[in-house]
């Protein structure tokens, strides 16, 4: 049966069919083949959206559009560049800066590439980088977006794994930091090599003045992370209070988004929201028939007859995702891979906050791994470059990726650090 499962799927994909439709057939015709009534396809997948955490998705979805929309990222831009931008590589440190600050607003890599990147390539460009270079950067720092926090993708694993929301967002802020700087060494590495950056430095006063600009933007991590740990609200909360802020700073503070056009916004910020909700349908739906059919309990007698360490399975488990992570998108791969993975965990003594950390490093590079690699297409249409040419330049930022992943995934006080400290775990 798992044979004709496997080829179900693989024939859905390969057909070209949305990955949405895919897992729910393959899930459809596991139930018939285990001689399951049906009835308790509408059941799940009404139960998968009945969630009080998953309610934070479409809010940072739509924070994440106010963002975008409300002139947040150039006041970033301005300040970054105020400070950083004198320096070798200057605008390439100013983009992977501008992205982690960006990161700690939206929660989204695809936003924080779009909003980053469609103000500093053609700006990189104009100042003599390469047009490949300048789309590789912000499309590989754009990746940021899922790890600092806050992180959609986090909460997707809160949920799948019953593992804290508040542990998963401190767990990733020391590895965003880290990766951020390795981004940022890599950039000034080539840079150098290649004569790009001679800006000129900025005076104290323009340092200053570009730092209040941006202070209303800054003030939104603190919003939501001190809201968290401070115990005044949950994710979800502080996930709503984000959407009434970005609206505040975008409508009447920076005044980048007319009052009249705030229903059509909406409509267009619930569009990513929904595509990622209605995946997570049929995915809860297909790990539901795969765990009737008793798939991950096999699966971990498999493991225990193999007598596989932990460090062996963490191996084992970052090469799968890098090859599921080059033909799917990054929910779909988390879904599909979590009901499997997920009950290892126990048996093996992973942490599961560690693991959630592994997991989205691992996420990141799926995002600029071809052929599917959502960030490629997002800065390849943002530089007007080929696919071929940003690949290209993107592979020095995927090996810094793949070395901070090492680094994650086998020194877990990396993960661990803060949360420890904070008494999360």
């Amino acid at each position: 049966m798992t044979a004709a499962i496997v080829g179900v799927f693989a024939l859905t994909l390969a057909s070209g069919m949305p990955i949405v439709f895919a897992l729910g057939i393959s899930a459809v015709v596991m139930l018939v083949l285990q001689g399951e009534l049906l009835t308790i396809v509408p059941h799940t997948m009404y139960s998968a959206l009945d969630s009080f955490p998953l309610m934070a998705l479409p809010f940072f979805a739509i924070s994440a559009h106010f963002m975008v929309k409300g002139g947040t990222s150039a006041r970033l831009i301005a300040a970054a560049s105020a400070w950083v931008g004198h320096l070798p590589g200057g605008l390439a440190i100013v983009t992977v800066l501008a992205c982690m600050i960006f990161a700690a607003l939206c929660g989204s890599s695809s936003a924080t590439a779009v909003a980053i990147g469609s103000i500093t390539v053609p700006a990189m460009i104009a100042r003599g980088y390469e047009r490949g270079f300048s789309a590789a950067v912000v499309g590989s720092a754009g990746t940021l977006g899922i790890l600092i926090p806050p992180s959609v993708n986090f909460i997707l694993y809160g949920i799948m794994a019953e593992e804290s929301i508040g542990a998963l967002f401190i767990a990733g802020v020391i590895p965003g930091i880290v990766l951020g700087l390795a981004f940022m060494a890599c950039a000034v590495v080539i840079s150098v090599r290649r004569g790009f950056g001679n800006a000129a430095r900025a005076g104290w006063a323009e340092r200053f003045q570009t730092s209040i600009n941006a202070l209303p933007a800054l003030s939104l991590p603190v919003l939501i992370l001190g809201s968290i740990y401070g115990g005044f609200a949950t994710p979800t909360e502080a996930a709503a209070l984000s959407v009434l802020y970005a609206i505040l700073v975008g409508v009447f503070i920076y005044r980048e988004i007319p009052l009249r056009s705030l229903v059509w916004e909406f409509g267009q910020a619930m569009k990513p929201a929904a595509m990622v909700m209605a995946i997570i349908t049929t995915a809860v739906l297909f790990g539901h028939a795969l765990t009737l059919g008793g798939v991950p309990q096999r699966v971990v007698g498999l493991v225990t007859h193999w007598e596989l360490s932990a460090w062996m399975f963490l191996l084992a488990v970052n090469l799968l995702l890098i090859v599921m992570g080059m033909f799917l998108d990054v929910v779909s791969t988390m879904l599909i891979s979590l009901p499997l993975l997920v009950p290892l965990l126990g048996p093996l003594g992973i942490n599961k906050v560690h693991f959630g950390v592994v997991l989205v490093v691992n996420m990141e590079m799926a995002l600029v791994t071809p052929p599917v690699g959502m960030n490629l297409f997002v800065v390849s249409a943002t530089a007007r470059a080929p696919m071929a040419e940003v690949v290209q330049a993107s592979l020095p930022f995927l090996l810094a990726n793949a070395i901070v992943l090492v680094l994650v995934t086998y020194v877990p006080e990396i993960s661990l650090f803060l949360p420890r400290q904070a008494g999360l775990l």
